[in-house]
């Protein structure tokens, strides 16, 4: 093998190393992003659940306080914006 054969193969291979090098690192970056583009739906989709359930009881809260004024429950759903079901099992719970 001539110098200039041994010179050109060390090129490729530093090439190669090179270019797998930049393969893994855009590899790397594209799973995180995708990680953190999951985790933040997740973040999300579990946030949005635990302020529904929030506002739920703090709806049933009120619901309970306007019934303990002798609110109608005509007024009740009006202002907490529950149905009938929900303000008469409250209501049956007293």
């Amino acid at each position: 093998m001539s110098e200039e054969d041994a010179r050109r193969i060390t090129e490729l291979r530093e090439k190669w190393r090179l270019d797998y090098a930049s393969s893994i690192s855009s590899a790397t970056k594209k799973g995180i992003a995708i990680g953190e583009k999951k985790g933040i739906a997740i973040g999300k989709k579990d946030g949005i659940a635990i302020g529904k359930a929030k506002l739920n009881k703090a709806k049933l809260d009120i619901a309970r306080k306007l019934l303990n004024k002798n609110l109608t429950i005509q007024e009740i759903k009006e202002i907490t914006g529950l149905n009938e079901k929900e303000i008469l099992k409250i209501k049956n719970k007293k």
